[in-house]
């Protein structure tokens, strides 16, 4: 499956493979966002087209994919983030007209998103937290995150488009 995501990304520029490292969600999601395209996605033996017209996708421009521990899809895309479960799609109000840069789920499901050039957000999928520059973060525009689920549930890395490594973890953890 790794191979076929790094194939993937080669012939087909602005894709976003929902969790590249992690084999095993991709063969439970099986998704794959596009640049204009909208987010195809494998069930069973079936292709199925998610986009902006039939199901409101934010955007038809998708840019990042995250599973959570729950099974829901995050779907980043150039105006928006989104969660999809159940069949359901929801959109996140606080992100809405950002373009997502960057996008983790921790294994307690707590989800962070780099915004462009307006740092991240982080929360549980009803109540957000921005962070900015002024939080001490190392960039404006955060180009990576990556979640490390341990047993305290995770520590976030962040990695800043202009330089600068951070990593997160809450008070207590």
């Amino acid at each position: 499956m790794a191979r076929l995501a790094a194939l993937l990304m080669l012939l087909w520029p602005g894709l976003a493979m929902a969790q590249q490292a992690a084999p095993q969600l991709l063969q439970i999601h099986r998704s794959i966002g596009t640049a204009g395209g909208g987010l195809y996605r494998f069930s069973g033996s079936q292709l199925q087209l998610l986009n902006s017209q039939n199901v409101g996708l934010p955007s038809d421009n998708i840019t990042r994919l995250a599973v959570g521990p729950d099974g829901a899809l995050w779907i980043g895309s150039d105006v928006g983030l989104a969660r999809l479960a159940d069949g359901s799609l929801t959109s996140v109000k606080e992100l809405a007209e950002r373009a997502v840069t960057s996008l983790a789920v921790t294994g307690k499901g707590e989800v962070w998103a780099g915004v462009d050039n307006d740092g991240i957000f982080y929360g549980d999928g009803t109540a957000w937290t921005q962070l900015t520059v002024a939080d001490r973060l190392p960039s404006p525009r955060i180009a990576a995150l990556i979640a490390e689920n341990d047993a305290n549930g995770g520590t976030v890395w962040l990695g800043g488009a202009d330089g600068g490594v951070m990593r997160f973890r809450r008070q207590g953890e």
